[in-house]
């Protein structure tokens, strides 16, 4: 893999990932850089959806802190799978969590990660009454 200045990106794109130097080789990157690359690589076709697949993994506080701002400042819309709830909290304003347990299979919930425990415990609140009524009307 070459210097990552020669992947045709523009200036511009390889100062969003704050890279020093676009003459260094893209494998000689430590695995957070080469994160930041993979991101800004994904950024410079002008997708209408930015996917990012555990965009935190590699990542040191520093760039964590990076990813977090670019998101925000991009106005751009972002699908992220993360298990990291601190930055689901800074940047989603939007969670479904996938899992058998509720109806359907999945449980979309307006605003950030702190909102979106508040509407699954009431979710599985109701579910409990749910199955409290039916086992009164077996009983």
């Amino acid at each position: 893999m070459g210097p990552i200045g020669s992947l045709s990106f523009s200036s511009k794109l390889l100062t969003l990932g704050q890279f020093q130097d676009g003459r260094q080789e893209a494998c000689k990157l430590s695995g957070g850089w080469q994160k930041r690359l993979a991101i800004v690589v994904g950024l410079a076709g002008d997708p209408d959806v930015l996917l990012l697949d555990e965009p935190t993994n590699h990542l040191d506080y520093e760039g964590i802190a990076w990813l977090e701002q670019l998101l925000l400042r991009l106005g751009k819309t972002f699908v992220v799978v993360s298990h990291d709830r601190y930055f689901l909290e800074r940047v989603a304003n939007r969670i479904g969590d996938v899992s058998p347990a509720y109806s359907g299979g999945m449980l979309m919930a307006e605003g950030a990660y702190a909102d979106f425990l508040g509407q699954k415990a009431n979710y599985f609140a109701a579910q409990a009454k749910v199955e409290a009524s039916l086992a009164n009307r077996v009983r």
